[in-house]
């Protein structure tokens, strides 16, 4: 049991456990743990799924357990993931125009995600300190450092996007763009000390590739917001594709393991057309989009829905090129092509999180005053807005 419970505050998978051993008690306590260390792992697929309620309550829930087992690894985990949460429940309600989310107004949300964070932070911090003093520059305190540079980021983009609801918008602006620098000045030692004690690309260009990509899906997040241009995100996006283009020239490399070499091409392409259309470089972002739509079998899905919507916007300025037959037949097969990865995507997140899996869970992790219980005790899914970039500009964190 012990070591299970170490297992959940480490990077590890959770271990097998001999179920024909033991007394009855021991056995119990071992399914719990394993079932608990599955439903946290659950959360966060349902936070990408967009059934933000259940991810929330379930891993609320299982915040108060970890808070009882003293677990400051599973804790800060569970506090980055929570803030991570909130930010994107935060986003859907001023999409929405709404002032409450869930049972959660928006003050609700700025004053508890500001808390997850700044536990997160000061748990990850402490961990960081510890690995330090008794390793110094080693791989294993370099990866704690990234993570305390992800919390960081996050907490950055958490601040600058929830400051006009707050009481005090300036200070917290301020404070979000000390949490970027921070954040930033972090990156780069860990790349400047990396290679100094042998931290090598060849297990770690994943890591670090998604990253930098996280970081300038949050960056483009503030650009939307209408924050100016000054985070170098053109360098950022160069950066990446120099990074693709290093690792394919290796024999091997972790980065094209679940994602092949056209796959992150399209990731990093992805990105520069949302820069290139918030910078009104509209013909710019259309030639990128020509390329992935005609030249590759496959697409990832934000990278089609990306391409699309950015040559429905080119049509639109420039349909008067082309006669109208044209016009009207290219608009349509766009428009199309859209229609069909909305019903992939909804497919997938239905098949991915089942609805009976989410009852389950909500019946198993909510409070007497939930709201489950003036419907008939069925969870009612609740998805966010189809926005990949809202989930994909922080970084949620695995137990």
């Amino acid at each position: 049991i012990i070591g299970l419970v170490v297992q959940v505050g480490g990077d590890q998978d959770l271990p097998e456990f001999d179920k024909h051993r033991g007394s009855k008690e021991l056995l119990n306590v071992s399914n719990t743990m394993e079932t608990l260390f599955e439903v946290v792992q659950f959360a966060n697929v349902a936070f990408y799924a967009g059934e933000l309620d259940v991810a929330h309550r379930v891993l609320r829930d299982s915040l108060r357990i970890f808070r009882g087992m003293q677990n400051t690894k599973a804790i800060s985990v569970a506090c980055n993931n929570l803030g991570n949460i909130l930010l994107v429940m935060y986003l859907n309600a001023k999409h929405e125009g709404v002032d409450s989310k869930f049972g959660l107004t928006r003050k609700d949300i700025i004053s508890r995600g500001t808390a997850y964070y700044h536990e997160a932070i000061k748990l990850g911090e402490a961990s960081y300190d510890e690995y330090y003093e008794k390793e110094g520059w080693t791989p294993n305190c370099l990866d704690f450092m990234q993570h305390l540079s992800n919390r960081y980021f996050n907490r950055a983009i958490f601040l600058l996007t929830i400051k006009d609801d707050h009481d005090q918008p300036t200070e917290i602006e301020r404070l979000g763009f000390r949490d970027l620098q921070i954040a930033r000045d972090m990156d780069v030692e860990i790349v400047d000390q990396g290679e100094e004690v042998g931290w090598g690309r060849i297990n770690r260009s994943e890591k670090m590739f998604q990253a930098a990509l996280t970081r300038v899906r949050g960056l483009l997040l503030l650009l939307e917001m209408g924050y100016p241009d000054e985070f170098n995100i053109e360098d950022k996006l160069e950066n990446l594709w120099k990074i693709v283009d290093g690792e394919s020239k290796k024999d091997s490399s972790d980065l094209f393991l679940d994602i092949g070499y056209v796959g992150r091409l399209q990731q990093v392409e992805t990105e520069l057309m949302k820069y290139c259309m918030i910078c009104n470089e509209v013909d710019k972002a259309a030639r990128i989009a020509i390329r992935s739509l005609f030249e590759d079998e496959y697409m990832l899905a934000e990278a089609k829905v990306q391409a699309t919507q950015v040559m429905l916007n080119y049509l639109k300025l420039n349909g008067d090129k082309w006669d109208k037959t044209v016009r009207t037949g290219l608009k349509k097969w766009l428009d199309d092509s859209i229609d069909a990865v909305s019903t992939g995507l909804e497919s997938e997140r239905q098949s991915v999180v089942s609805e009976s899996v989410l009852s389950v869970l909500s019946k198993s992790f909510v409070s007497a005053k939930s709201d489950l219980s003036e419907s008939g005790g069925q969870s009612k899914p609740r998805r966010a807005r189809l926005s990949i970039n809202d989930h994909a500009c922080v970084t949620m964190e695995k137990f």
